[in-house]
């Protein structure tokens, strides 16, 4: 084996009060695939010893189904929230110009505007 894998073994060790590798026989069936080395080799970095994090590794999990949804959807209500604001701007500023100007004049303003 090579060092860094004893290194790792004992480290594995050490902190899992003195257990041994449960998996090392699927490791010993995998080494010798051609998938699992070209996997070891995108792993290594020229000149280091030891393999390196797979990119996207200390991301943690994807995000599931129902977080993509409520993302997705998320779009559709914002637009919504928006149209209602700007309606009820729009009315609050024909409120406030009706008790500026009076109710009667309001009315003539927009009948005159819907001929």
């Amino acid at each position: 084996m090579v060092d860094w894998m004893l290194d790792a073994l004992d480290m594995y060790k050490n902190q899992h009060e003195d257990k041994d590798v449960s998996f090392m026989h699927c490791y010993n069936k995998l080494q010798g695939c051609k998938k699992w080395n070209d996997l070891l080799h995108t792993l290594m970095k020229d000149g280091e010893d030891g393999p390196v994090d797979p990119a996207g590794a200390s991301t943690g999990w994807p995000i599931g189904n129902k977080k993509a949804k409520a993302e997705r959807n998320a779009v559709p209500i914002l637009a919504a929230m928006d149209a209602s604001i700007e309606k009820m701007i729009t009315h609050s500023r024909w409120r406030t110009r009706k008790r500026r100007i009076g109710p009667s004049s309001c009315r003539r303003q927009s009948l005159a505007s819907k001929t």
